[in-house]
């Protein structure tokens, strides 16, 4: 967390966002073979719906509208993730980025709507039906993984 802003880490309700709760992110620049160009890819783990411990407070605590805990949590690490990502993490500068894996939130949640809002598509259409959904727990399913690509660059990276 210390090198989130502190304007994004201040409304926290426990006073971080990566050192206890969302996973830190792991970016990585390759170059493509073929045409020399970079793509930065992002793999991610938000902070999970659940509250075992009982720890959700304020702005995290459920308040039944399907976010379920920590849905601030989860759209601060958006916020901070957007905001690292804007400093070239990998020292090299490309509008070509890609951001994967477990967002916890679903496709109208306030983190996924904030990456929309911020320059990401999804690579899988979110108005489908059937729905889409990446997971089966318990009987349930649901879309809480993701593909997102820099909107700017949507043609260059996805095939």
């Amino acid at each position: 967390d210390d090198e989130v802003d502190e304007s994004i880490l201040s409304r926290s309700t426990t006073g971080y966002i990566f050192n206890g709760g969302s996973r830190v992110p792991l970016a990585v620049t390759l170059r493509s073979k073929d045409t020399s160009k970079l793509v930065t890819i992002v793999v991610n783990h938000y902070k999970s719906k659940g509250d075992y411990g009982g720890g959700a407070s304020g702005d995290d605590k459920d308040i039944s509208n399907g976010a379920a805990n920590y849905n601030l949590m989860r759209t601060l690490t958006s916020e901070a993730l957007v905001a690292w990502i804007g400093t070239n993490p990998t020292g090299h500068d490309t509008a070509n980025v890609v951001l994967l894996g477990d967002f916890n939130a679903y496709a109208m949640e306030d983190p996924i709507q904030y990456l929309l809002d911020n320059g990401y598509s999804s690579t899988i259409d979110l108005s489908a039906a059937p729905t889409p959904y990446s997971y089966l727990f318990d009987g349930q399913f649901g879309m809480l993984d993701y593909i997102f690509v820099k909107t700017e660059a949507y043609a260059e990276v996805v095939v």
